[in-house]
């Protein structure tokens, strides 16, 4: 625990303890002894026993993503015991974690990509939106922010998260994202600068983020209340048909960049702060035939055409 949490963060460690207090549960409830991670050991931890628990975790309720996150997480705990103890310990055993997740096929991860997103539609609609009260209003402006950013609302705890640098090329924002540390650069199009300019540069709540990425729980499941909330009342108040929430706002920047305006994964990845791996992955480009690296030396100002403007060289001025 103390290493995963010098290299991990605070968010990722959460998910790990709850994984392995999950596994624990899975053990206890089927009355299995401590299991052996050497060959040979009577009572061998083996891919049956991980299946096993996969399938314990599905059959009790808990949703796929979480279960693949938890088996990802034990894996990911295992390699580095595996990495630091296997040679001083003989015949220990190699990864049992890795295969257990089941590969969703072509269709059913576009069905999965297309059940978190929002359709660009209703950002339209929240944008005609006039709310007269000022506190709705702030977060009517703080959820198109989500939009024309792509950024998680996790990240919106950052004091610093809307500060503005300027390039040679243009305006951008460049930060490190709070769950993964992945640096990101997003293009500042002109409705990034409008709603930037209309919350006079500043997020409506005090940052719950310090500088090393660590974030205090309370505010920010508090914050993240008040949000949910507006959000349930904004998908009534224009009636959307799937109810908002604030990281359904990332998957529609992120397919409406790559299906809409045509930005290579690549591109998509740098301003996002993921990889390109973890875009495939959760299919925000089930639409892309084909992409090109010549957009990464394209202008920045496309939005003057309408469309997104592709991210700049990293060149201060």
């Amino acid at each position: 625990y103390d290493e995963m949490k010098k290299a991990t963060k605070t968010g990722t460690i959460k998910t790990r303890i709850s994984a392995i207090n999950s596994f624990e549960k899975f053990k206890i409830e089927k009355s299995y002894p401590n299991f052996g991670v050497v060959k040979g050991h009577p009572q061998q931890i083996n891919e049956l026993i991980i299946t096993s628990y996969y399938d314990w975790l599905l059959k009790n309720g808990t949703m796929k993503s979480t279960a693949n996150g938890y088996v990802n997480g034990l894996k990911t705990l295992y390699n580095k015991y595996y990495k630091k103890h296997h040679s001083v310990i003989d015949n220990l055993l190699k990864n049992p974690f890795n295969d257990i997740i089941q590969k969703d096929k072509k269709t059913l991860i576009v069905a999965r990509a297309l059940s978190r997103t929002v359709d660009w539609k209703w950002v339209e609609k929240i944008e005609k939106l006039k709310i007269l009260d000022p506190e709705k209003e702030q977060l009517r402006l703080v959820t198109l922010l989500l939009a024309y950013s792509g950024l998680s609302f996790i990240d919106l705890g950052k004091s610093d998260v809307i500060e503005i640098t300027k390039t040679l090329d243009g305006p951008i924002i460049v930060g490190q994202r709070v769950k993964t540390g992945k640096p990101y650069i997003i293009p500042v199009t002109r409705d990034l600068q409008r709603i930037i300019n209309k919350l006079n540069g500043k997020i409506p709540w005090s940052s719950y983020v310090d500088s090393e990425g660590n974030y205090n729980d309370k505010d920010r499941e508090s914050i993240s209340n008040m949000i949910r909330s507006f959000l349930y009342w904004l998908t009534d108040e224009i009636g959307c048909d799937v109810k908002l929430s604030p990281h359904r706002f990332r998957h529609a920047y992120g397919m409406r960049a790559i299906n809409h305006y045509r930005l290579p994964i690549d591109v998509v990845a740098r301003i996002l702060g993921d990889t390109e791996q973890t875009i495939r992955a959760v299919s925000y480009t089930h639409l892309r035939a084909h992409e090109t690296d010549s957009y990464l030396v394209c202008r920045l100002l496309l939005e003057k055409t309408d469309r997104l403007p592709c991210v700049p060289p990293r060149r201060p001025c």
